[in-house]
């Protein structure tokens, strides 16, 4: 340890790091490797842009010097800000939209409550205003409740928002930038509180217009029934139809990600994913020198853990699914090599013990898979590749037997293809397979830094401390890094499509909610407004069962409304989610079905009760 860096320094674009090593540039180092980042600070008055013109410049000499690597190779000069909100600008956005929308829908259902309020405060504020208050004065006096009212829910709102920045920030499986700067601090506070206050002005507005329009005249003979009249297509009428729309876009976006979801965990990764335990391995290179060490040690470790109880099988490697680190590589095959030999394709290189296929149960398709014989040091130089691997680059003929070749300068460098195994979901279930390529680990001289699987029988947790014994009798100061089942990675994998599906999903909810509540306000106030016209039926005739009849009829017309409306701007909402579905297409139809039937049938319910009391009284 040489020095402490001060604990509020987060590095940009990385927030968690905590410890930071010299990188050290060996000779000879792969030029394929392109895993590096550069910082940079630019000078006084230089653009992004200039800069980028200067290093366009390095780009293309580079690309001419190393036409092999490079040729298609550039560098990408971008200000650290858009870096560090490169992986949560697209969800940011979405779901400030999906507040927007059920922030849209409680100003709705709170500007009803408004107008029904300001129906029955009409004949006081008639008789004030006959007495000499200015209409102003009254229309002042409804903005000002409003606009309490919105302070005070936007106070309850910053409550909420400081108890879940708290939790958020403890989970490593949501994406922040920066978590230590998501906080509620001053700015967001004066948002906050001008929020509120447009939203109390805005659904206090509409009311206090309908109000100061009023026939004074009219309300004191009629009651109040002049303000706010609920004819067929009222104010409220059309806020509640927005409302259902605005819901059913939520809904569908809901669902688009949970089906998302749900297929993405349904997808075969290539390998058994049960009783699978998986560790890290970095052995100090200081310990182990040269690549006969790191054989021996390696084996060692291997041995020891497969005579562990409770241990089925164990295998090494060195590119551990689904973390997606990897080593790639350029590779061609010697029957059929390409016409642009600066452009072949790539391939995952993996170094693999024998026992690997089996403790993953990976299946071998053709062929043979990777034996102790193949890690002697003069045998023949043999490798195993994935299924894709094998379809897309052999010309359709079989792979068995036929050469590789990974570096184009040493025809004599050759690798012959033995077995195929199936293709693996190396960067995770929601990704295309990898191609791979897998060769003997000892056959490439061995490699510092590599992965354990481990195959059990029983809970793979139980046997965590007795694999660790087994490592420390071979090396007691080797660490075992990211120790964690192979569904814990999995679950890890996914959390963050599970954020996303629960929290788009958690403001539908509270949008269909509110939807809900305000179809049963609004159909509840209609009711108690029509109880005379109901009478008046009843002594004519009319049955109870004609007049629920009658009643649904009307408060269905609001939901078919709304949701017509609701269905094109849920296609423009679908398209904008296109980005993150995973083998889900934005106009899924069982989706929009499902969400429009979930929004239909709640507005059933929502409008049942207001009618059967209508029936009953």
């Amino acid at each position: 340890m040489i020095g402490v860096l001060p604990g509020e320094f987060r590095f940009p674009g990385a927030p968690r790091l905590q410890v930071w090593t010299p990188l050290v540039l060996k000779y000879g180092v792969d030029r394929g490797v392109h895993s590096l980042y550069a910082i940079g600070r630019l000078a006084p008055d230089i653009s992004v842009s200039q800069a980028q013109a200067e290093v366009d410049v390095i780009a293309r000499q580079l690309q001419t010097e190393y036409a092999h690597d490079d040729a298609d190779q550039g560098i990408l000069v971008m200000p650290s800000q858009v870096w560090t909100v490169r992986g949560a600008k697209e969800l940011v956005l979405i779901f400030f939209g999906a507040v927007a929308f059920v922030l849209l829908i409680a100003c709705t259902n709170l500007a009803g409550l408004m107008l029904a309020r300001a129906v029955s405060r009409s004949k006081s504020f008639a008789m004030r205003a006959a007495l000499g208050a200015g209409r102003f004065r009254l229309v002042r006096e409804m903005l000002t409740e409003s606009a309490l009212l919105a302070l005070l829910g936007g106070a309850a709102g910053m409550v909420l928002a400081y108890a879940l920045t708290l939790f958020f920030r403890t989970q490593d499986y949501i994406y922040l930038p920066s978590p230590d700067t998501i906080r509620v601090n001053g700015r967001i506070l004066l948002f906050a509180v001008a929020v509120s206050l447009l939203t109390g002005i805005l659904v206090g507005l509409a009311p206090a217009l309908q109000v100061s329009r009023a026939d004074l005249n009219a309300v004191l003979k009629g009651g109040g029934a002049d303000i706010g009249r609920e004819g067929r297509w009222s104010l409220r009428s059309v806020m509640v139809a927005g409302e259902i729309a605005l819901s059913l876009v939520l809904l569908v976006g809901a669902a688009l990600l949970t089906r998302s979801m749900i297929r993405a965990l349904n997808t075969d990764p290539g390998y058994q994913t049960d009783h699978l335990l998986t560790f890290w391995l970095s052995p100090p290179q200081n310990r182990y020198p040269d690549h006969h060490a790191l054989a021996r040690m390696s084996q060692g470790v291997l041995e020891r853990i497969g005579s562990v109880p409770g241990v089925q099988s164990v295998g090494l490697t060195t590119a551990l699914p689904p973390s997606g680190w990897e080593d790639d590589g350029g590779f061609i095959v010697v029957k059929h090599p390409p016409q642009d030999i600066q452009h072949a394709p790539d391939t995952i290189i993996d170094a693999v013990s024998p026992g690997y296929f089996a403790t993953m149960q990976i299946p071998l398709i053709k062929g043979r898979l990777l034996t102790e014989r193949d890690n002697q040091q003069h045998a023949p130089k043999v490798v195993v590749i994935s299924r894709s691997l094998a379809d897309h680059y052999f010309g359709g003929e079989d792979p068995i037997g036929q050469q590789m070749r990974f570096e184009e300068d040493d025809q004599k460098n050759a690798w012959t293809v033995v077995g195929i195994v199936a293709d693996t979901r190396f960067f995770g279930w929601d990704h295309d397979e990898g191609v791979f390529t897998y060769f003997p680990y000892q056959a490439l001289g061995g490699q510092w830094h590599f992965a354990i699987s481990i195959r059990t029988r029983v809970d793979p947790a139980s046997v965590i401390s007795r694999v660790k014994q087994a490592i420390w009798s071979v090396d007691k100061e080797l660490p075992l890094l990211d120790t964690a089942t192979m569904r814990q990675r999995l679950d890890d994998a996914f959390a963050p499509r599970r954020f996303n599906s629960a929290l788009l999903g958690a403001s539908a909810g509270v949008a269909l909610l509110l939807a809900t509540i305000g179809i049963f306000g609004l159909l509840s106030y209609v009711v108690s407004q029509k109880t005379r016209e109901i009478g008046v039926r009843m002594a004519l005739g009319a049955c109870r069962e004609d007049v629920l009849r009658l009643m649904l009829k009307r408060s269905l017309t609001l939901p078919l409304v709304g949701v017509g409306c609701g269905l094109p701007c849920s296609f423009l909402g679908a398209l904008l989610l296109r980005g993150i579905l995973y083998d889900t297409k934005p106009f899924d139809a069982p989706v929009f079905a499902i969400a429009t039937g979930v929004m239909l049938g709640t507005a059933v319910i929502a409008a049942y009760i207001p009618a059967r009391r209508a029936r009953l009284s």
